[in-house]
């Protein structure tokens, strides 16, 4: 991939950083609901790669001045022609700037247009969601090294059973809270990495509902 249009300024109102992912990469983010979203994209099956601040783009003020335009995100899918050029930001920022952004965002819409792709405004409302809190939390069972032993007895079991809250299935297994506590690590691990599914639209609780995964499966993992 090629390097960032515009390195991203250290700031005093903004948390900025860089955000490791799942390939091993990292990828910078400047607030903390650009993080949240690359999180998303990076636990996203469907997304091929993504890129930060991916590209410049020209345009004219409301004063006629050209300017440059840098777009949070460039987002290649999986899909044949599905390509995201994305603007990260809150409603309320969008609401309170929106004479300034107005320009910009029409000068991106006409430069996707061009080339096939979509240009996306994404805030809180469709960031911060139950699935990114269930992301979030399944993220951390990554670091979890694999257990095979465990893992198999899990699989196995749910395999037989078609389907369990976790309780059902950890209790299926084990009597003792102190082993059932060492199977719910496992446990997730497996929901995190796609081997066990569950309906990550809804936040993850003692009710959710886990099933052995399908070859092919293409349900989000964290």
């Amino acid at each position: 991939m090629s390097k960032p249009a515009r390195k991203i300024p250290k700031s005093y109102t903004n948390v900025t950083g860089r955000m490791a992912k799942r390939d091993g990469g990292r990828v910078a983010f400047e607030s903390l609901l650009e993080k949240d979203f690359f999180m998303l994209l990076d636990a996203d099956p469907q997304v091929r790669e993504f890129r930060e601040q991916p590209l410049e783009i020209s345009y004219r003020d409301q004063q006629g001045t050209t300017r440059k335009y840098f777009p949070d995100v460039l987002v290649m899918r999986h899909a044949p022609g599905e390509t995201w050029l994305c603007e990260v930001k809150p409603r309320r920022q969008i609401a309170r700037k929106w004479a300034e952004l107005k320009p910009k965002f029409k000068a991106a819409i006409r430069y996707c247009k061009a080339r096939g792709w979509r240009f996306r405004i994404l805030t809180e409302k469709e960031i911060r969601t139950p699935y990114l809190e269930n992301i979030r939390f399944l993220r951390g069972y990554l670091r979890v090294p694999d257990r095979p032993q465990l893992e198999d007895a899990l699989r196995a079991k749910l395999n037989s059973m078609g389907e369990a809250t976790p309780f059902e299935l950890l209790s299926s297994l084990s009597d003792d809270e102190w082993v059932r506590a060492d199977y719910a690590t496992s446990l997730w691990r497996l929901v995190a990495t796609g081997d066990i599914t569950v309906d990550l639209t809804t936040k993850i609780d003692t009710d959710t509902v886990l099933r052995p995964a399908v070859r092919g499966d293409q349900t989000h993992h964290a």
